[in-house]
């Protein structure tokens, strides 16, 4: 995604909820509140400017993520939300905060429609709109009119009843009994969660605070048990390279490839889950181990930490394949079994139906080696990616010697 061509003065940070989820019943929550559904898209603004001093009071209008980058399939996007943006351009001039989301469409679906250029916009793809401000209170740093008078001017929007387009219902909660209620029925729609917005709340450009207590979210989380079968090292940027600054003033990425060097510490942790699906993981926040205490300790064991049991939280909503922004929570110790839950032949692929020797028992069988060289075998598979490898080709990759003790190994996990 490029760069949005816009006047300076219009690219002011869109308001985002703190990231903190707190309890439905926080002192810090002031109810009334409107409670609204989470959507799990793409958020997107449409911003009405002029586009060249030439053309005097002519406006066009643009679509721009929240760090004000075209979408890669713009020339689609604009066409599909045609006639809302030649609204926005109507004055008094409007800026819409809003969702690109199709209730029919997973998240990762839906990026790859709008980020590849050319690709058709399916139907019931629509922009959910959940704020209208006018420019001129955009351009003075946000603050007032309040959500309730916001409100309002959605249902002028409302009322033009124009394609591709929704305003976001709002549900008035008088209680931390009824925005529960309401969370409660959306997770039961399998929608991502609910967001909690003042009636007097002033649009903030940036991120609200807790205790400002202006917008909440609270999302649906989903937990699962899993394996620990390998760990990816993080990278750092090489010395000497500039990082760019973006149009809200944050210091760009460097994630292009020859701009990072491997770096030792913990980069992400691979899991493989029941049914055999493997993702990758980060670590909580609320993570809390005594032996092993954070990302450093768990890097230094990884080695010990193979095949240990684990739990981690996950986005339950958007997923088809595999879980999304998975966060290990803990080191499952009550149900650790070891890699005796999970093969390492290569001609099953690792199925986690079929068993290995403990460690206890490839030490009984007088090989000290075994328990290291399981592991050994698990991450070259890993690595190799391939079911049709064979254990010669194992051998040779780690120059294991010892044809007896592998060929025992596996044979015992068939």
């Amino acid at each position: 995604m490029a760069d949005a061509k816009l006047h300076p003065d219009l690219i002011q940070k869109p308001m985002l909820a703190p990231n903190q989820q707190v309890p439905f019943d926080s002192d810090k929550i002031k109810y009334p509140m409107l409670a609204s559904q989470k959507f799990d898209g793409y958020r997107c603004l449409v911003i009405p400017h002029n586009p060249s001093p030439d053309l005097g009071e002519v406006y066009t209008s643009t679509l721009v993520s929240r760090n004000y980058k075209t979408f890669a399939n713009d020339s689609e996007l604009s066409l599909w939300f045609l006639e809302v943006r030649m609204w926005a351009c109507q004055s008094p001039n409007y800026i819409l905060d809003c969702e690109i989301y199709n209730p029919k469409l997973t998240f990762s679906e839906l990026g790859r429609i709008i980020r590849k250029d050319g690709r058709e916009v399916p139907e019931g793809t629509k922009l959910y709109v959940f704020d209208l401000i006018p420019v001129e209170d955009w351009l003075k740093g946000g603050g007032e009119p309040a959500y309730s008078q916001r409100m309002k001017l959605m249902e002028i929007l409302k009322d033009k009843k124009l394609p591709n387009v929704e305003i976001v219902e709002q549900v008035e909660c008088k209680t931390p009994e009824d925005a529960e209620n309401v969370f409660n029925l959306y997770q039961e729609m399998g929608e991502e969660g609910i967001m909690l917005r003042s009636y007097d709340g002033i649009y903030k450009h940036g991120r609200a605070t807790v205790n400002q207590g202006l917008i909440y979210k609270f999302k649906v989380k989903a937990t699962a048990d899993a394996f620990i079968v390998g760990f990816e090292n993080g990278t750092d940027a090489k010395e000497g390279l500039e990082r760019e600054v973006d149009m809200l003033g944050h210091r760009k990425h460097l994630g292009k490839v020859g701009d990072r060097i491997d770096a030792d510490r913990l980069g992400s942790i691979l899991v493989r889950m029941a049914d055999g699906t493997e993702t990758k993981i980060g670590i909580a926040k609320d993570y809390q181990d005594d032996e092993f205490p954070d990302a450093d300790a768990i890097w230094k064991n990884r080695h010990d930490l193979l095949g240990k049991m684990v739990e981690f939280t996950y986005m339950p909503v958007g997923v088809k394949d595999k879980p999304r922004w998975g966060r290990l929570i803990r080191i499952r110790r009550d149900k650790d079994g070891g890699l005796e839950h999970y093969s390492v032949n290569p001609k099953n692929g690792g199925s986690t139906d079929e068993r290995c020797p403990s460690d206890e028992e490839v030490v009984k069988t007088g090989y000290s080696e075994g328990w290291d060289i399981i592991k050994e075998v698990r991450l070259v598979k890993r690595k190799k990616k391939s079911k049709e490898k064979t254990l010669d080709v194992y051998m040779a990759d780690f120059k294991i010697n010892n044809k007896d003790l592998i060929d025992r190994i596996m044979k015992e996990g068939e």
